[in-house]
């Protein structure tokens, strides 16, 4: 039921070197099930009715 109802959420995340939501990550704060709940909050709007891939990269060191 739920399939058929209209919107969209993030489905499925994917963080390189992460093998589960209980492995952390060096030099990040939060763990990796903070950062999977904050990505659930992500408001995302999509243009299309098909399904999207969006990617995201961190290319600098954070303070």
């Amino acid at each position: 039921m739920l399939s058929s109802m209209p919107g969209t959420a993030v489905s499925e995340v994917k963080i390189d070197g992460v093998l589960h939501e209980y492995t952390t990550i060096e030099g990040v704060q939060e763990d990796v099930i903070d950062i999977l709940l904050n990505l659930k909050e992500l408001s995302v709007r999509l243009l299309e009715s098909e399904e999207s891939e969006l990617k995201v990269s961190r290319n600098l060191k954070g303070s």
